[in-house]
């Protein structure tokens, strides 16, 4: 089991999508439920590298991007793709 952390930027972009798309909310809270449970669970498996140490999740229509250290998962982005 790993220990999700959303450092402060990742939440600020969370707060901002979910502003900008009211009519989504639903669909934001699926898609940030999904990412969570992936992460806790496997990150590694569920997830696609980015770059060194950098890696993306997408559920649809969120993205998310994080790094892992040892069983500490850090969200350090998130962003819109629909």
């Amino acid at each position: 089991m790993f220990v999700v952390e959303w450092e402060f930027t990742a939440t600020e972009d969370f707060a901002a999508l979910t502003a900008l798309h009211p009519g989504r909310w639903n669909d934001i809270n699926a898609a940030n439920n999904d990412i969570e449970r992936k992460l806790r669970k496997n990150p590694l498996q569920f997830s696609l590298p980015v770059s060194e140490g950098l890696r993306r999740i997408i559920s649809d229509p969120l993205a998310i991007f994080f790094s892992i250290e040892g069983n500490n998962v850090y969200v350090q982005a998130v962003g819109w793709i629909d």
